[in-house]
């Protein structure tokens, strides 16, 4: 009887477990659900989401230039750098977070840019190809005038554009037009960026190809692009002014002296009563001027091309056609030593005896370890070369830019990064860039 009022073991376990569920378990599911529908339907769950899962898109495109695919194009995102084009002009950037961000292309002859926006949670996206603008256009200008026997033609090429490009313009090979066909090099200065040239054509020697030319450009480091255009221009720039050899002053043929007519000499009357008059004198006939010789055709000589090429080689070569070399030490991106620069140019046509004058590369005179230091660039970067370990900017060991973007970049300034171009000379930003190029481990 005194048991009755005292429940089993077992039924008070039983009702434990329900108080457990009740009171712990089942709030912390409600929770739990309440969250994710937060998450899923308001703005402060997007919020969230973004959070644990941010936006990484995989963002592709193309680039062209005159309507060809942009190879190797140099990317930069915000800033940074992204890699390049491949052989088909196609990109992709992976892992692209939400919102705006601006794209930077570049090759040695042309840029361009665009600005596309990704939406939270995308995970794809294809941007329009992007058309890259030329920074160095090609001009030409050729007068045709019909003759007996075929055409007199005065032809100027010349290229004018981005000025920081052209300070970096080693030599300019043209593509003639028609109805001329071949090529002519632009070594001098004044020929990379304007080259003149006249003569006569066989109507049976003439192109009848298309009226188009295009030049391809070499710089000094090494990279070269090519430039075109489609119909002769209107006017050349005024660089191309008095820029081809003056034609040679006619010499004067002395004119042969005229002789003095001569008179028979009066004779002596006869003695006698009455002299006989004298003979009216008669004037000598007037010697025919002598014919004057005809001009004698100068021997001339093609300049062989020897840019590039160290002084001793090219000496020995110009010196082997017949020509004196002048040798002109200057400050060049170039290794030292090496041709950088002739005149005349490549091509030309110089007579045997005359100088040629070469352009001889000192090397760099300013070093790109003390720019680099100096500026405080390791404060910003890693690199490896200047012990530097800096995260602001990217990583200099990694970056597969080339030498022209990178002297872009310093030049101009990109994101965070201040543009250098009030602060150093081209010489040092030259350098700087040679410098980080070099010597970059990735």
């Amino acid at each position: 009887m005194g048991n009755q009022g005292t429940p089993p073991a077992g039924d008070n376990q039983g009702r434990q477990r329900p108080d457990l569920m009740t009171k712990l378990v089942l709030p912390v599911a409600v929770a739990v659900v309440g969250a994710i529908a937060v998450a899923a339907l308001t703005p402060a769950g997007a919020s969230l989401r973004e959070l644990l899962f941010p936006t990484e898109a995989d963002v592709s495109g193309s680039a062209v230039i005159d309507g060809q695919p942009a190879a190797s194009a140099q990317l930069t995102l915000n800033g940074e750098d992204a890699g390049t084009t491949n052989d088909q002009g196609a990109f992709l950037l992976e892992g692209v977070g939400d919102g705006t961000h601006t794209l930077l292309l570049e090759t040695p002859g042309a840029d361009g840019d665009t600005t596309f926006s990704v939406q939270k949670g995308t995970t794809e996206m294809s941007l329009e190809p992007i058309t890259l603008s030329p920074i160095v256009a090609l001009g030409f200008s050729m007068p045709i005038r019909v003759q007996v026997g075929g055409l007199a033609y005065e032809l100027t090429l010349w290229i004018d554009g981005d000025q920081a490009v052209m300070n970096r313009i080693l030599t300019v090979t043209y593509r003639l037009p028609a109805p001329l066909s071949g090529s002519v090099d632009g070594g001098t200065r004044a020929q990379k960026f304007c080259y003149e040239v006249a003569g006569e054509l066989g109507l049976s020697d003439a192109n009848v190809g298309g009226a188009s030319a295009s030049a391809d450009v070499h710089l000094r480091d090494g990279q070269s692009f090519r430039v075109s255009a489609e119909q002769p221009g209107q006017d050349a720039p005024p660089a191309c002014t008095n820029v081809g050899p003056a034609p040679p002053a006619p010499t004067p043929t002395p004119a042969a002296p005229t002789p003095t007519p001569t008179q028979s000499p009066v004779p002596s009357p006869s003695p006698g009563p009455s002299p006989s008059p004298a003979p009216t004198p008669s004037p000598a006939p007037s010697p025919s001027p002598a014919p004057s010789p005809s001009p004698q055709p100068q021997p001339t000589e093609l300049v062989p091309d020897v840019v590039g090429q160290t002084f001793e080689a090219a000496k020995a070569r110009l010196q082997s056609r017949g020509f004196a070399v002048n040798r002109r030490d200057v400050e060049s991106e170039g290794a030292a030593g090496i041709v950088v620069v002739q005149d005349p140019g490549a091509n030309e046509i110089a007579a045997p005896g005359s100088t040629v004058t070469l352009s001889v590369s000192k090397g760099m005179t300013v070093d790109g370890a003390t720019v680099y230091t100096s500026t405080g660039c390791g404060s910003c970067h890693t690199f490896s070369a200047a012990g530097s370990t800096g995260t602001v900017g990217p990583n200099l060991d990694t970056s597969t830019k080339t030498t022209p973007a990178v002297e872009a970049q310093v030049r101009n300034g990109s994101g965070a990064m201040p543009a250098y171009a009030d602060e150093l000379s081209d010489e040092e930003i030259a350098a700087v860039a040679a410098y980080v190029v070099q010597n970059r481990t990735g």
